[in-house]
């Protein structure tokens, strides 16, 4: 277990250590092996083809031990999400970026090496499938399984595939709206001049020196526009 005081350095070469990242862990803390997954996962639920270059992907190293502390006051917690979403009749979306989740959601107690994956459906709802996502047992046994499944069905063809996507297909994830949180070194007039309204969070001992806050619903493209004027450390979606 890592002590609370741990940095991210140190949280990241243990996984190293216990074969959960990479030796070049730049594809799983950088976002990049999520967003070829959920590139997978939106063509088999939409059936069209996501092209991983055009998926923006955030990843984990931006965030901090005070964002912690703050998404705990906020009754959250920290997770890096892919996610893809049906944006239209004929359109979708995908991006992988860290999140606040609410504590109340499916997602918040999927911690360590378990992966979650979430889909929405019209009459079904939310449905869970959970289970290991990293280490070597895991891996071989995915491997493993696949090998044997493809042995037994030497005569026979699973076909599996999705149409090739036309160029209005992918939307900008960018424009998704929804609320944020922010945590920046800037001054109470200037988030004032910015914002119509906004909950600020805080802890004992936290930085003297900047300000944490939840807004409204905003685009990814406005939020930028209103916080130009600050110094930004964090800027987090959050997953209602």
């Amino acid at each position: 277990m890592i002590a609370h005081s741990a940095t991210f350095e140190d949280a990241l070469h243990q996984a190293q250590e216990n074969g959960f990242a990479e030796a070049d862990p730049t594809a799983d803390i950088e976002g990049v092996d999520a967003a070829r997954k959920i590139c997978i996962l939106a063509d088999l639920c939409f059936g069209k083809h996501v092209n991983p270059a055009e998926v923006h992907a955030k990843g984990i190293t931006g965030v901090t031990l005070s964002d912690v502390e703050y998404a705990k006051r906020l009754s959250c917690k920290i997770k890096l999400l892919g996610r893809a979403i049906r944006t239209g009749h004929d359109t979708a979306t995908a991006y992988v970026a860290p999140h606040l989740v609410s504590n109340s959601s499916l997602l918040s107690n999927v911690d360590g090496v378990m992966n979650g994956i979430v889909v929405h459906g019209n009459a079904l709802g939310d449905a869970m499938f959970y289970g290991a996502g990293a280490g070597k047992r895991p891996t071989a046994s995915a491997v493993v399984a696949d090998v044997i499944d493809a042995v037994k069905h030497l005569k026979a063809r699973k076909y599996l595939d999705w149409d090739d996507a036309p160029a209005s297909y992918f939307t900008d994830s960018t424009y998704l709206a929804t609320r944020w949180y922010v945590r920046a070194s800037t001054s109470l007039q200037q988030i004032g001049w910015a914002f119509d309204k906004v909950n600020f969070v805080t802890y004992p001992g936290a930085p003297a020196d900047e300000y944490a806050f939840v807004t409204a619903v905003y685009d990814e493209n406005t939020m930028l526009k209103l916080t130009g004027g600050m110094t930004v450390h964090s800027l987090f979606r959050i997953l209602d």
